[in-house]
């Protein structure tokens, strides 16, 4: 697993945000962007929270790359 690190900043303080979680999304080996997800309100994120998104988080770049295989085989086939 790839960890992002990051700051954060008083827009969180100032938002209202209790609770962030993130995971990045890789594709191929390489960063592709990543899946934040805030909690507003006085209950924490679930304990699991973090393993979820990562598992939501490479089935969206499973789907990535499917889309990326597509596309390079339809541009490798002759046009009529």
């Amino acid at each position: 697993m790839t960890t992002l690190k990051y700051t954060t900043c008083d827009t969180k303080d100032s938002a209202g945000l209790t609770s962030t979680v993130a995971s990045p999304i890789i594709v191929e080996g390489r960063l592709w962007g990543a899946l934040v997800v805030h909690l507003k309100g006085s209950e924490p994120l679930p304990a699991d929270s973090e393993s979820r998104l990562m598992n939501f988080t490479e089935l969206v770049a499973t789907a990535i790359s499917a889309v990326l295989w597509f596309i390079e085989r339809e541009s490798a086939l002759p046009y009529e």
